[in-house]
């Protein structure tokens, strides 16, 4: 019976280490190109730079997603537009959302999430609405 008991504790610890370490959004381990870098005048502090993604564009918005400086698990959400922009991080899980009263709620979608009632995909990975 021990034996039992410590295989099976040896075997949860070894999937809680293969958990451990997923890569996160498979959109991160997409190339970039050209289209992948944040307008200049938004403040760059706390988003790394070499992750930064175009998710989309939308009624004069252009949404990036880019990997938080301060944690390698949290996204972050950066919504531009001509008279503004905003920018937030939220865990990878898709737990967080973000609003700015001129440009609408946006949220982290984790891939292969399912819609949520009330937003719209606008990317697999990115959810919106006014």
């Amino acid at each position: 019976m021990r034996r039992g008991i410590t295989a099976a504790l040896l075997a949860l610890a070894a999937s809680g280490v293969l958990v451990g370490c997923s890569t996160g959004p498979a959109l991160f381990e997409e190339a970039r190109d050209a289209s992948d870098t944040l307008p200049t005048n938004v403040e760059a502090e706390g988003y790394d730079l070499d992750t930064v993604r175009l998710l989309g564009e939308r009624d004069g918005v252009s949404y990036f997603a880019a990997r938080s400086t301060a944690n390698s698990r949290e996204v972050c959400i950066i919504a531009h537009s001509v008279e503004e922009w905003v920018g937030g991080c939220m865990q990878e899980d898709g737990l967080g959302e973000l609003y700015s009263a001129g440009l609408g709620g946006m949220r982290f979608v984790p891939d292969g999430a399912p819609e949520r009632e009330g937003w719209d995909r606008l990317h697999p990975n990115l959810d919106v609405r006014p």
